[in-house]
C-alpha cells in the first residue's frame, strides 16, 4: 500500500503486509547532490507477525545489504526514464 508520495520532497513510502508473516515499511528518499547525481536512501523496516515471520526477518536482515546493487540499478533506471538522462 502506497502511504507517501511526495514529488516535491522526492520521497515515497510503502507498507507491505504479508499475512501471518510480516508487516514491512519501505521508505525511499532521493536528494540531488549535483546536476547529474542523486543520493538515494532506502530504509526497509520489518516486523514479524509469527514464528514463521521470525525466520523471514532474520533471513531478510542477512540478505538486504546484498541487494544494494539491485536497488541502485532499479532507482537509477527509473530516474533516467523520468528525466531522459
Amino acid at each position: 500500500m502506497l502511504t507517501t508520495y511526495d514529488e516535491t520532497a522526492l520521497r515515497i513510502s510503502y507498507v507491505i503486509v504479508r499475512p501471518g508473516r510480516s508487516a514491512d515499511q519501505l521508505d525511499i528518499a532521493l536528494k540531488a547532490i549535483g546536476e547529474k547525481e542523486t543520493e538515494a536512501t532506502l530504509t526497509h523496516r520489518l516486523t514479524s507477525l509469527s514464528e514463521e515471520g521470525d525466520g523471514y526477518v532474520k533471513d531478510f536482515a542477512t540478505q538486504f545489504p546484498l541487494e544494494r546493487d539491485h536497488w541502485q540499478h532499479a532507482i537509477s533506471g527509473r530516474l533516467r526514464e523520468l528525466t531522459g538522462r
